[in-house]
């Protein structure tokens, strides 16, 4: 029952028919009518409602899974495939961190994410041709449809990032520290790529020099978060999670789109091969420049 209220949220989140839901809102239905979806709430018939961050959950979930699972089909990988890596690339993240945080792996106490999970990728995989012929995958430059796909999974990894840390400081047997909050909102929201990556023959993009922000959004969202927490903790919840949110997940959209990269740094001669530099005695500090500028333009 819970797998079925899960793919009607998201059903309903990809056309738009569902309004914010509030915790206030959420009611047990009359026992002489059945249950249904309203405009303003969702009634879950005998199993109780689902609360708000359950829901956000499921969502962030089903549009991981989502994500992993064209990253499996790009890779050529079967029905099964596709499931192990939306599994691992979902929620590998946050198997890691419950486990660091001695406390039950949420999708073993919850199984409803598991059938979320299986659900939305098999629906992704069976649509995955449509999917990639439109998006032009084979192409050399990135269409609007391959960046309306990245969506799904920034969302996630936002959410994430922000959900992680408030597990830490909130629903563990001790209270983290700020330091530990953050190193848990960043494991759960970006870990998983460690293991997702390599299998689908990727270069980890955790670690990847020239890979789009990836990590500094998650790693500045839980920052946000878990320092808002302990400076104002009865606003944390309302508000800073949304901040924390709405800023990993367009820092993440607008590096995806522009093509954003924090700078690194390389020996002098592979440096000078592909960017601009400043050079002190062992090392040069660059910043890459777009595919084709020269070096003579570069030098003047």
């Amino acid at each position: 029952m819970r797998c079925l209220q899960a793919v009607v949220v998201l059903a309903g989140v990809a056309t738009g028919a569902l309004r914010p839901l509030r915790s206030r809102a959420l009611r047990q239905p009359s026992p002489r009518r059945k249950a249904h979806v309203s405009r303003t709430a969702l009634a879950v018939p005998r199993g109780g409602a689902l609360e708000p961050i359950e829901l956000a959950g499921h969502v962030a979930v089903g549009f991981w899974s989502f994500g992993s699972t064209i990253a499996a089909g790009r890779a050529q990988m079967d029905c099964v495939g596709c499931l192990v890596i939306a599994f691992l690339g979902t929620l590998g993240g946050s198997t890691m961190r419950d486990l660091m945080l001695s406390r039950r792996v949420f999708w073993v106490a919850d199984p409803s994410y598991l059938a979320t999970l299986g659900v939305t990728s098999l629906l992704t995989f069976a649509l995955y041709p449509w999917i990639a012929h439109n998006a032009g995958f084979g192409g050399t430059k990135r269409t609007a449809v391959q960046l309306l796909l990245e969506l799904p999974d920034a969302t996630g990894m936002a959410f994430y990032s922000v959900y992680g840390a408030w597990i830490a400081l909130h629903c563990c047997p001790e209270r983290s520290g700020v330091l530990v909050a953050v190193l848990m909102g960043l494991c759960t929201s970006t870990f998983a790529s460690l293991i997702a990556d390599p299998l689908c023959g990727r270069t980890v993009r955790l670690l990847r020099a020239g890979e789009s922000l990836y990590a500094a959004p998650a790693l500045l969202a839980s920052t946000i978060y878990a320092v808002w927490d302990g400076v104002a903790p009865a606003s944390a919840v309302p508000v800073g999670s949304y901040v924390a949110f709405a800023v990993a997940l367009v820092l993440r959209v607008a590096a995806v789109a522009w093509d954003w990269k924090l700078p690194v740094w390389l020996a002098n001669g592979e440096a000078r091969t592909r960017g601009g530099w400043f050079s002190s005695r062992r090392q040069t500090f660059y910043f890459e420049r777009p595919a084709g500028e020269s070096d003579e333009a570069n030098k003047s």
